[in-house]
């Protein structure tokens, strides 16, 4: 997959996503979520923990408690799909134990 069609592909992710509620303001936030959007891209591509990525950019916003589990799971089982059709291989997210009970709150 080339490197620009998975940014677009995880910069849509993030939008469909939106844990700050942006979405409907969208034309005046249109750069949001870019600086997630790069960091989520990296950890893709160099096969790292995408949950931690993401648990460390949730934090970063505040915490996002009220997103709940299942909302953040499915975020996170779209980016593990983008990561297996990036890197071609079933190991992804190395260390990952798919659940979010680990997560600090």
């Amino acid at each position: 997959m080339e490197h620009d069609s998975l940014r677009e592909q995880v910069r849509e992710a993030w939008w469909r996503f939106d844990p700050i509620g942006v979405r409907e303001v969208r034309s005046s936030c249109s750069d949001e979520y870019d600086g997630y959007v790069a960091l989520t891209v990296s950890a893709l591509i160099h096969e790292e923990d995408v949950d931690e990525v993401i648990q460390r950019s949730l934090e970063s916003m505040g915490g996002m408690r009220w997103l709940g589990d299942d909302r953040i799971e499915g975020f996170l089982g779209e980016l593990k799909r983008l990561q297996l059709d990036t890197n071609g291989c079933e190991d992804v997210g190395k260390g990952d134990s798919g659940s979010t009970s680990n997560r600090q709150g």
